[in-house]
């Protein structure tokens, strides 16, 4: 299968497919398709709980370069459809682009390798193992909002990404085109449990989200403050509109 399209056009969360090759086993069938939106199991992106037609995706894995499913079922039609959780893949595409420029700036500024990421449901997490440096988290943000505004090249293939210059590591899922897609990034917490690092973030749809939330409770603090209405009266409209922002 040349037509990876999980690499060269990952944002795209459904599209229809033939199926090249298939192979009955029991009551489940693997295929090869000639294009595929998939990526291969990962250990720690979210499900993007995909589908081909009506057909449970049971297992992908690349046979001899080709991308095989295996579904449940025995598809008779000579093609098919292909869909994933669109609002999974977006979570995927930007923390794991990010979790790539932390590794990459890990290694080179601090030597280290041992940095893994978790998605949770409101932000990222970064764990740096068996980390003894001074964080200086100022200045790695500045840097990391650096990459992302200059608009770099993200290069994939289906064994490795990069950006040129920096270190090449093992594909492993999905990964924006450009690090401007990212929007920015937001460190919420920086803390340091026994030999590691936890970076709590949010990057992507999420960051976009945060900014805009912001932004309006900026506003309304803006115009509360020039209502003529007494002091106390401000305050505790202010005091409301920080609290309803919270909850969102």
């Amino acid at each position: 299968m040349k037509d990876l399209l999980y690499i060269s056009h990952p944002q795209i969360n459904q599209i229809s497919a033939k199926i090249v090759k298939r192979k009955y086993e029991d009551d489940n069938t693997k295929i090869i398709l000639d294009r595929s939106i998939f990526m291969p199991k990962s250990s720690y992106l979210l499900d993007e709980k995909p589908k081909i037609s009506e057909n449970e995706l049971l297992d992908l894995e690349f046979i001899n370069g080709n991308l095989v499913h295996t579904i449940k079922n025995k598809p008779q039609k000579s093609s098919v459809k292909l869909y994933i959780d669109k609002e999974k893949r977006e979570k995927n595409l930007s923390y794991n682009t990010a979790f790539y420029i932390f590794k990459s700036l890990f290694k080179r500024f601090y030597n280290t390798d041992q940095v893994s990421l978790k998605i949770k449901k409101t932000h990222g997490q970064i764990k740096v193992a068996y980390f003894y440096e001074d964080f200086k988290s100022d200045d790695f943000l500045k840097l990391f909002n650096k990459i992302i505004d200059l608009g770099l090249k993200i290069n994939k293939d289906m064994d490795f990404v990069w950006i040129n210059g920096f270190d090449k590591f093992q594909n492993s899922g999905v990964y924006l085109n450009n690090t401007k897609d990212l929007e920015g990034i937001f460190i919420l917490s920086i803390e340091k449990i026994e030999k590691n690092l936890f970076i709590d973030f949010i990057t992507g749809n999420d960051y976009k989200n945060f900014t805009k939330n912001n932004i309006e409770i900026i506003e309304n603090i803006k115009e509360i403050c020039f209502e003529e209405i007494s002091s106390s009266e401000k305050i505790r409209k202010i005091i409301s509109v920080i609290q309803k922002s919270k909850n969102i």
